[in-house]
């Protein structure tokens, strides 16, 4: 697998629950329920979101979804190259720099409101149960979703 495969692969696992809103081009968002980014954020508003998404963070660190996410992945590398496929991507991520990059990311994207209702939702025993079963959710769909591409795939080779 390259590099760049893989790093595309964590990142989509890693805002996998956003894609999935992206994915439901049939259901119609009600005009005015997604807020669009402001480009004229004045300096407090912006260090308010910075701070809401360090404490959104600390709630939902990076680091345990990348690891999960590599886990995911080193399943499909064969099992006497999995530590050493595994060690190899830790030495090329820099997690702290992730982890910044994905606080500046945050506070640039949601809104004050909207980083308070995920702290409120994600600070919650639910919000956490939820997160937590993200992964085993996504495991379940995997095989569905899997066979549905394979068929794709197929049907695009034979032109159907």
């Amino acid at each position: 697998m390259t590099r760049f495969f893989i790093l595309s692969l964590l990142c989509a696992l890693l805002i996998s629950p956003a894609v999935a809103q992206e994915g439901a081009e049939d259901q119609a968002v009600p005009e005015g329920q997604i807020e669009a980014a402001d480009d004229t954020l004045s300096e407090a508003d912006f260090n308010k979101r910075l701070e809401l998404s360090k404490k959104m963070h600390e709630i939902w660190p990076i680091r345990p979804k990348i690891e999960r996410a590599l886990d995911r992945i080193a399943a499909q590398v064969p099992p006497q190259n999995r530590l050493e496929f595994k060690s190899a991507m830790r030495k090329a991520i820099n997690f702290q720099s992730l982890e910044q990059g994905s606080i500046e990311a945050m506070a640039d994207i949601f809104t004050v409101a909207e980083l308070e209702a995920m702290i409120a939702f994600y600070g919650s025993k639910e919000g956490r149960s939820v997160s937590f079963k993200t992964d085993d959710y996504e495991r379940a769909l995997q095989p569905l979703l899997s066979k549905m591409l394979d068929k794709a795939v197929l049907d695009t080779k034979l032109g159907q």
